[in-house]
């Protein structure tokens, strides 16, 4: 089914094209036209080294999607996110994108 508008962090070599392919749809929160790197280094950045960072980006950002390169540092992020009740909604040979529990968003 058609997935609902929301805000999406991703690893950083897929923001670009989500952002060109769905033209706003999906907000993508980092991306590599930022033009701001305190904001790479004190939000994005952390989000990958700890718990506590990337639970506080999602309230931050109102994060409705992770979409997450399957082959970088990204696993841990993953594994953190289903501990959550994040779920699995899609992946492939290079990507998982996850969606949150239904309670967090109406």
């Amino acid at each position: 089914g058609k997935l609902p508008e929301g805000n999406v962090f991703d690893s950083h070599e897929f923001g670009g094209a989500i952002a060109w392919r769905y033209q706003g749809r999906f907000k993508v929160v980092f991306h590599g036209f930022d033009t701001d790197p305190a904001r790479f280094l004190n939000d994005y950045l952390p989000t990958f080294e700890s718990e506590a960072a990337c639970l506080r980006a999602i309230q931050k950002f109102r994060i409705r999607y992770f979409f997450l390169d399957r082959h970088g540092g990204a696993s841990a992020i993953w594994k953190m996110l289903e501990k959550h009740g994040w779920q699995i909604r899609a992946y492939d040979s290079a990507a998982v994108l996850l969606t949150p529990p239904a309670n967090q968003f109406p």
